[in-house]
């Protein structure tokens, strides 16, 4: 299923912008990844899934989103990392 984040970073209009804002706002952790021993900062999403955070930006890098290459991305993120 394709993520949120690639919907709105395959956006035809993000052309028009001169930059891109994301703010995210959930409950967060740290936690081990799958395929690794390093842990990543992670949201939970409304289904208590926890996604990276590294996976919500990677669909607006230079490379994977063109129309914004160049252009002033801001992103925040306000989360706890959970347990303290």
């Amino acid at each position: 299923m394709e993520s949120v984040a690639t919907k709105v970073a395959s956006d035809a209009t993000l052309g028009d912008d001169d930059c891109f804002a994301l703010c995210i706002m959930s409950h967060g952790q740290l936690q081990s990844a799958a395929s690794d021993t390093r842990l990543c900062e992670c949201v939970f999403g409304a289904d208590g899934v926890a996604v990276p955070t590294t996976s919500l930006l990677a669909p607006f890098s230079n490379e994977m989103c063109r129309l914004l290459r160049g252009k002033p991305k801001i992103v925040i993120f306000q989360a706890c990392r959970g347990g303290m």
